[in-house]
């Protein structure tokens, strides 16, 4: 996403995103001014790893990863 929405940039720390890279000037916002793109990620395995320590899946009666 652009770099001047900090507001949703904040909304996806929060939920355990982490920027991953900044791509300079790679965007114009709808005045033609250049922006910064940040590129977030998430790290599914710890996601997958809390979500089996809590014992959710058992708690839910789902199978957990679901299977393929």
């Amino acid at each position: 996403m652009a770099s001047n929405h900090v507001g949703a940039i904040g909304v996806f720390r929060h939920l355990g995103f982490t920027e991953e890279g900044r791509l300079t000037n790679y965007v114009k916002d709808k005045y033609g001014k250049k922006r910064d793109l940040v590129v977030m990620a998430y790290d599914v395995e710890d996601f997958l790893s809390k979500v089996q320590f809590l014992g959710l899946p058992e708690a839910f009666g789902v199978e957990w990863p679901a299977p393929r």
